[in-house]
């Protein structure tokens, strides 16, 4: 019983939660877009793609030396987001990313 207490007590909880949504869109600029292109498909704009960038600076200015761990949406947009945000972290301080 006791060993089962350590394994609870030893858990690792996240210090912080940070949600964000994706970068400007197709979409957004332009309803039309969701009725040649997928839901899923829509491509950020080069303006949503600077604001993930940004947003991951701000991020890693934030987290400091902390480990992170993303958890993604399937679609196009949020994965091109999750790039550009990821892109101002080294590797080793990336711990996972999930969809």
């Amino acid at each position: 019983m006791e060993n089962r207490n350590n394994r609870t007590n030893d858990r690792r909880w996240p210090k912080k939660t940070i949600l964000v949504r994706h970068g400007e869109s197709e979409g957004n600029e332009d309803k039309n877009v969701y009725t040649v292109v997928p839901n899923h498909k829509v491509q950020l704009k080069e303006k949503g793609k600077q604001q993930a960038k940004n947003t991951g600076e701000l991020f890693q200015s934030v987290v400091g030396n902390s480990k992170v761990y993303f958890y993604v949406s399937p679609f196009l947009r949020t994965f091109l987001t999750l790039k550009e945000i990821s892109s101002s972290f080294c590797s080793n301080e990336i711990i996972g990313v999930r969809e």
